[in-house]
């Protein structure tokens, strides 16, 4: 390969003036570094919402933890408290046989 097909193969010639070139390559530039600012900041946004949503998610993980766990400690409470009823239930009441009333 001769130095002028080398030049030509890596040199693009343009057929347009160069301050029309300079201008479009300049505003092609500033879409993409534009883009590229946005989708990082789109990114970023993402990326904090999903931070935010897995925090609020282990705390109502926590939370709701918690709650069974009182739920379960009420229950036990609630069948003691049912044993207990049973069991005054149980208990006879005296009755007035011996021929005189409490009242």
């Amino acid at each position: 390969m001769n130095e002028k097909q080398k030049n030509k193969a890596t040199k693009k010639e343009y057929k347009s003036p160069q301050q029309k070139l300079l201008h479009f390559f300049n505003k092609s530039r500033d879409k993409w570094k534009e883009k590229c600012r946005t989708t990082k900041y789109n990114l970023k946004l993402r990326q904090n919402k999903i931070r935010y949503l897995e925090k609020i998610r282990t705390e109502m993980k926590e939370t709701i933890a918690e709650l069974e766990n009182e739920l379960e400690q009420m229950k036990k409470k609630e069948m003691e408290h049912n044993k207990e009823s049973e069991q005054v239930k149980k208990i006879p009441y005296p009755r007035a046989e011996s021929g005189y009333s409490q009242f």
